[in-house]
């Protein structure tokens, strides 16, 4: 079974990974309607988890506007999360924990700066993991989010 992995398959050292083309469009998607939940991110709460050995990443976006639940699977494939329905917490699937933390950082990255303009690098900051309460707010179940 060929994997087709969201990132290339070099790291280059002290520059930005370059997504698969293939699934370019997909992560724009995903840049937007986080955006569009969100506005303006001011903070990432991150956990990670394990249920009967299946690792997952829970990422929480909170932005001035509202908050965005995503839930990574480190499932050994790349599969975006599916938008035709609202839902509380959306998922996606990733190939392995180097680039579950590399989405996560470029999520991070783009939504602290203007997500839709091309020509803006992105920086490299640290994550750290936080403890997160895990129960999902009423309100978010009224919106599209």
């Amino acid at each position: 079974m060929n994997v087709i992995r969201l990132f290339e398959n070099k790291v280059p050292p002290f520059e930005r990974l370059e997504i698969q083309p293939m699934f370019k469009a997909a992560l724009k998607l995903l840049i937007e309607v986080i955006s569009a939940c969100t506005g303006h991110l001011r903070s990432m709460q991150i956990k990670p988890y394990l249920i009967y050995q299946q690792q997952y990443v829970r990422v929480l976006f909170i932005g001035d506007v509202g908050r965005f639940n995503l839930t990574i699977n480190i499932a050994g494939h790349t599969q975006f999360p599916d938008f035709s329905a609202p839902r509380l917490r959306f998922y996606m699937a990733v190939v392995d924990e180097m680039e579950a933390y590399y989405l996560v950082d470029l999520l991070h990255n783009t939504l602290l700066s203007d997500p839709f303009s091309n020509d803006q690098p992105v920086s490299i900051s640290p994550l750290s993991p936080i403890s997160v309460h895990n129960t999902v707010d009423s309100w978010l179940g009224a919106g599209k989010c």
